[in-house]
């Protein structure tokens, strides 16, 4: 079966000058941005969805763990990749990859919190960073990601995995 996939942002601007990977919660929407090349990517991106900043989560409901299709599944609109706390590096410039390599295995990176349904409907032109915080905490955890093993170096964009990205329509 197709891989389930998200890809996850803090803001379409990134985190400026903060070289901390970990700095910030995660999540498939993104809050709109001012700058003008990120304006023009929302343009861009508006001819094939009326919610560029939005990716869907849907396709992580419908298997289960062994790969069997869910019969009524349901998804929340919104998810957060809340930072292992105890993640701290460096903001200055340096190369993040050997942050990467310090992390042991065993080490928990993320949780996921799911938001709450009473957002579903909510009005994500206006959608802002005071919003990630509220949100964050009006949220409930439903997953960890933690390491198996230690990070290892690999060649730069993997050849040859395909990401699908779920809009919405």
């Amino acid at each position: 079966m197709p891989s389930a996939n998200v890809s996850a942002l803090y803001s379409i601007d990134g985190q400026k000058q903060n070289y901390n990977f970990f700095a910030h919660p995660l999540s498939n929407i993104a809050p709109k941005t001012e700058h003008v090349l990120p304006k023009l990517m929302h343009v861009l991106f508006k001819k094939v969805t009326s919610y560029p900043e939005e990716l869907l989560v849907d396709d992580f409901s419908r298997f289960d763990v062994h790969g069997e299709k869910v019969e009524n599944s349901k998804a929340p609109r919104q998810i957060f990749f809340v930072p292992n706390p105890d993640l701290k590096f460096s903001t200055s410039p340096h190369d993040v990859r050997k942050d990467f390599l310090s992390i042991p295995a065993g080490t928990l990176l993320y949780t996921i919190y799911a938001l709450n349904d009473k957002y579903r409907n909510f009005n994500y032109d206006k959608y802002t960073d005071d919003d990630i915080v509220k949100f964050v905490a009006d949220s409930t955890p439903i997953a960890e990601i933690n390491t198996t093993s230690e990070f290892i170096a690999s060649e730069f964009g993997d050849v040859g995995i395909f990401f699908k990205h779920e809009i919405r329509p």
